[in-house]
């Protein structure tokens, strides 16, 4: 729907399921981010606390663990920021998503990141206005996801709005 709007396409209630045409390949998508994000995050993390807390000569390897698996989560969250939008968007596997994000993110990791920490950190400053905030929050964090998204996957063609107005003849 951020996609969308950032095309400059009128957005309606209907756009919220638009989605859930394609709802396999989004939630096959989803599914392996989210296990990338796992094995990244928590098998250096928890290995190296692990190691630290084991203390001895294992600390500074288990120092080390940790920031491998922080900067490899990190990484995968810059790299892969488009892949569920391309798997909403273009018709691909989610296999296939990744790849095109990786490839698209590729020399723009860094500034990613950073873009990627700043929408989190506004998000959470809207859910601690018990929530309500959130309700603003989301839908800008999606739009700039999809102005972000159509710079790097511009369109030519733009679906067509759902109600034309009839022309008045004499």
């Amino acid at each position: 729907m951020g996609a969308l709007a950032a095309r400059g396409v009128t957005v309606g209630v209907g756009d919220l399921f638009y989605g859930f045409r394609r709802a396999v390949f989004v939630f096959g998508t989803t599914i392996l981010l989210n296990l990338l994000n796992t094995l990244t995050w928590s098998v250096g993390v928890w290995v190296g606390t692990y190691m630290m807390i084991s203390g001895g000569s294992y600390l500074p390897l288990g120092g080390g663990m940790v920031l491998v698996g922080l900067v490899a989560g990190l990484f995968i969250m810059g790299s892969l920021s488009f892949a569920v939008v391309i798997s909403v968007d273009q018709p691909v596997n989610p296999f296939e998503a990744i790849k095109r994000s990786f490839n698209a993110l590729k020399p723009f990791i860094f500034l990613m990141v950073i873009f990627q920490i700043v929408m989190g950190l506004v998000m959470m400053l809207g859910g601690c206005a018990c929530g309500i905030g959130l309700f603003a929050t989301i839908p800008v964090a999606s739009i700039a996801l999809g102005m972000h998204y159509n710079y790097f996957f511009p369109t030519e063609t733009v679906s067509a709005p759902a109600y034309v107005p009839p022309t008045q003849t004499n």
